[in-house]
């Protein structure tokens, strides 16, 4: 079941492409809820223009819980459950940008990379002073750390730490949430449901804008370590798609398949661009599919949770 659930993990990955569960008290980082007054309007901070050599220190903690119930015709039931955190702490410097502001390249000089399984003690990923460069690939971000290919296991953390938006994939600037107009508290609209067929086929899923459900609201202006921000809901549901990814050499590993797919996140991003566009974000995903694997009927239903925070910290000395 191992080759089925690596499988999983990396179809959630692309069909998700952004995920988390409802919020969690933060003790420290919890915030503290603004009362709202009038109808004043806010630019929703999901993306901002870099400039070369831009500079940033940051601390993230990311945790992530997978859930998977399988059925293969003629195989036991599994279950499985992968729960991953990492903490990171880097110094980020932006050498180059595109026609559209947006990082081209970014250079990590790592302070902290540990990752923890389950309730085991952390262990270092890498070590204080090393570097890490990501740039654009035709497909996916491109690594090297301290100037060589990493593995296979280290580059699937690096994207998902240290993600690096690959050549193909459209700076969408809110378009896909909605989120490129400037809107009021308590404001609920619905998602751009073309844009978000477009990048769930990129990611090798077709599926319908008229199958796409799901609605984005700015719950509430809060103070989230000091820092005026906006809380904001997305609720998306999609009954209905196909993985089109056929893995492997035939016969396929993974055949297309129908899925379902339903998501519920929430975030908190600064109100001033000047802040991080997002300091602490959760999402929640029920994932089912039914297809073929190694010739094979199956069936399988996913849950995904995952909390992202990001802090930004002194740079080092």
């Amino acid at each position: 079941m191992r080759s089925i659930l690596r499988v999983t993990a990396s179809l959630l990955f692309f069909a998700a492409y952004g995920c988390k569960s409802t919020p969690t008290s933060h003790s420290a980082n919890s915030p503290s809820t603004v009362p709202s007054t009038g109808p004043t309007t806010y630019n929703v901070m999901t993306w901002q223009p870099s400039r070369v050599g831009d500079r940033e220190s940051y601390e993230l903690i990311r945790s992530q819980s997978i859930k998977v119930k399988t059925n293969v015709v003629g195989m036991p039931p599994s279950d499985r459950e992968v729960d991953d955190t990492w903490h990171i702490i880097v110094d980020k410097f932006v050498p180059r940008i595109d026609a559209a502001l947006d990082d081209a390249e970014r250079d990590y000089t790592i302070r902290k990379f540990t990752h923890m399984t389950g309730t085991e003690d952390e262990t270092q990923v890498l070590p204080p002073g090393a570097t890490v460069i990501a740039r654009r690939g035709p497909k996916r971000g491109i690594y090297t750390v301290n100037g060589d290919a990493p593995s296979p296991q280290l580059e699937k953390w690096l994207a998902i730490t240290l993600p690096m938006r690959a050549a193909d994939h459209a700076a969408l600037r809110g378009t896909d949430l909605g989120t490129d107009v400037p809107r009021h508290i308590g404001e609920t609209w619905p998602v751009n449901a073309q844009v978000m067929s477009q990048e769930f086929r990129r990611a090798g899923n077709t599926v319908s804008a008229a199958d796409i459900i799901g609605t984005v609201t700015v719950v509430d202006k809060e103070m989230y370590n000091n820092i005026p921000c906006l809380r904001l809901s997305l609720d998306l549901n999609i009954p209905q798609g196909y993985i089109d990814r056929q893995l492997g050499a035939p016969p396929y590993l993974l055949s297309a398949c129908a899925g379902s797919f339903a998501r519920h996140s929430v975030w908190i991003t600064a109100i001033n661009s000047n802040n991080l566009q997002w300091m602490d974000t959760t999402n929640s995903i029920h994932f089912h599919r039914a297809g073929s694997f190694r010739g094979r009927q199956f069936s399988d239903d996913i849950v995904s949770d995952e909390e992202q925070i990001w802090r930004r910290v002194p740079p080092s000395q």
